[in-house]
């Protein structure tokens, strides 16, 4: 979900599994500090040649990014172009955003209006989780095959998850194809939204 979703995710990692995940997995990707004064000029960069940029220590969510966080995108002929801080910046479509933290309340205190913005993805360690993680290791040891059928479960179920995902951006692309091609919103907001359901049942 953290590299399929529609929205930026707001990762708590105290533990800095995440962090090192997302270093595998992205190998090119630039990590710098919210509090390096650098990082607007990051930013830009990484938002015009479609870097991936990993910002570490947010506590918060500043005004600048908030454009960026709505795709509040601008069309200058071919090009797509998004304001951050007080510049207009090209936008590529590779560009991806992760945001972490290692203040588990930081993602709890985020107002309303940035809070709907990102994805809320939490990898602090619950008992529940170690509890997990060590009926994992168990049964790897004492029943490997029902490790490895609960290893294909659960690729089975992120496959759903990621195609549901995918689902969704087809349906608000849709929705807004239809929008402005006059069709009604209320309606198809819920012909969308019905759809959706079902889906999620099935998930």
């Amino acid at each position: 979900m953290i590299n399929s979703g529609i929205l930026v995710p707001f990762i708590v990692d105290p533990n800095s599994q995440a962090l090192e995940w997302l270093k595998q997995t992205n190998s090119s990707a630039e990590i710098v500090l919210q509090q390096d004064p650098k990082l607007v000029s990051q930013l830009e960069l990484s938002v015009r040649f479609g870097k991936v940029l990993i910002i570490q220590e947010v506590d918060g969510i500043d005004n600048y990014l908030v454009p960026l966080l709505r795709r509040d995108m601008v069309r200058q002929g071919p090009r797509k172009a998004v304001q951050i801080s007080d510049k207009m910046c090209d936008f590529d479509d590779n560009f991806k955003l992760f945001l972490c933290t290692r203040n588990s309340s930081a993602i709890e205190i985020l107002p309303p209006n940035t809070a709907c913005l990102v994805t809320r993805v939490n990898f602090t360690v619950t008992r529940a989780g170690l509890e997990g993680q060590l009926l994992g290791v168990t049964l790897q040891y004492e029943k490997p095959e029902l490790e490895h059928r609960k290893s294909e479960l659960l690729q089975k179920e992120e496959a759903l998850k990621v195609g549901f995902v995918q689902t969704q951006k087809m349906s608000w692309l849709f929705l807004t194809r239809q929008t402005k091609s006059g069709f009604q919103f209320p309606c198809a907001l819920f012909a969308v939204n019905v759809f959706l359901s079902t889906l999620t049942y099935t998930v």
